[in-house]
């Protein structure tokens, strides 16, 4: 956003200002620097070349920690379990034919996974889809919502495959097969079809 980029270099720029020593220090940098000819024919650098060095990874640094500070501020944090909106072009996604089916991992573990159609019905083409699978309890306690990419199956044979929506974007009109796997569900499940509600869209 142009507001919060402006804010950002106004930042760095008054830590900046703020590190830089005043016009006559450098004069007395400078006079330094004429002092010390002898080093230099030697070989060595001068006084202000060494400062002039030192505010430049200085100034590297600054900069570095205020834009992760930016971008860690932009990246909303999202408690456990919470379910977002959907995205406004949710409603141009379809989702149908969900199945489930489980396999036994080598370390006695399940994974569980939830496989389905998606068709674009609107009119623009998708690069990239996030959705959250929401498993239901009959305890009335809160479900379980998992977070995620969406993933195509690119094949069936030998076994399953999958690539994200970046690689074979989703036209208008197209309908394609996907899988979702997990890991860990929790056990109290009702063992209902999970909800898939799709919350953002490239």
């Amino acid at each position: 956003m142009p507001g919060a980029k402006a804010h950002l270099f106004a930042e760095l720029f008054r830590g900046l200002k703020a590190l830089l020593p005043p016009v006559s220090f450098w004069d007395r940098i400078s006079l330094m620097d004429l002092q010390s000819t002898n080093d230099k024919e030697k070989g060595g650098m001068g006084v202000a070349a060494w400062v002039a060095a030192a505010s430049v990874v200085v100034l590297v640094v600054i900069s570095a920690v205020l834009v992760a500070r930016h971008q860690k501020a932009a990246v909303p944090i999202v408690p456990p379990n919470t379910i977002l909106p959907l995205d406004p072009y949710a409603g141009s996604l379809a989702i149908t034919g969900i199945e489930m089916s489980t396999s036994d991992t080598f370390n006695g573990g399940q994974l569980l996974y939830v496989d389905a159609h998606i068709t674009n019905n609107g009119p623009k083409t998708v690069t990239g889809i996030t959705v959250q699978t929401i498993f239901a309890n009959d305890l009335h306690y809160p479900p379980q919502v998992e977070t995620g990419p969406l993933m195509l199956i690119r094949t069936r044979d030998p076994e399953v495959d999958t690539e994200p929506v970046s690689k074979e974007p989703l036209k208008p009109g197209d309908s394609r097969e996907f899988r979702l796997i997990f890991e860990h569900v929790y056990t109290d499940w009702n063992q209902t079809y999970p909800e898939i509600h799709v919350t953002s869209v490239q």
